[in-house]
C-alpha cells in the first residue's frame, strides 16, 4: 500500500477515535453536567439531579487525564479520590471532578491554555 494511502487511512482512524471521545464528552455534558463556577457546588436540590458517580472512562473523557496521571495526582492530594462502590469497582463523584475542573480554570485566570 502506498504511503499516502496509509496516511489517509490513519487520519480517518484517528479522526473517528477523536469523534467518539467527543461524542462521549458531549453525552456527559448534555445530561445537565456543567462545570460550576469556583466556590459553588451543585446540589441535588439546586439542579434536580442526584449526585452522579463517574466511571474511569467518564473521568478520562471529562479531564483528558489518563488513569495513571489521575492516580499520581490523587496520591499527591491534587485530584479527587474515587470511592469504592463495590468490590473491585470505584467511581468518582461528578461534583468533585467539576470542582477540580473549576479550580484549574480559576488558576489559569479563567482562560484555557494559550
Amino acid at each position: 500500500m502506498p504511503a499516502d494511502q496509509r496516511e489517509r487511512r490513519m487520519d480517518r482512524h484517528l479522526s473517528s477515535e477523536g469523534d467518539a471521545m467527543n461524542e462521549r464528552r458531549e453525552r456527559l455534558l448534555g445530561t445537565g453536567c456543567v462545570v460550576e463556577a469556583p466556590g459553588t457546588r451543585m446540589t441535588a436540590e439546586g439542579s434536580g439531579l442526584a449526585e452522579r458517580l463517574l466511571s474511569e472512562r467518564e473521568v478520562k473523557d471529562l479531564t483528558s487525564l489518563s488513569r495513571v496521571v489521575r492516580w499520581r495526582l490523587v496520591k499527591q492530594g491534587k485530584f479527587p479520590a474515587p470511592v469504592a462502590i463495590s468490590p473491585g469497582r470505584v467511581a468518582t463523584p461528578l461534583s468533585a471532578v467539576q470542582r477540580w475542573i473549576s479550580e484549574r480554570i480559576a488558576e489559569a485566570g479563567g482562560h484555557g491554555a494559550e
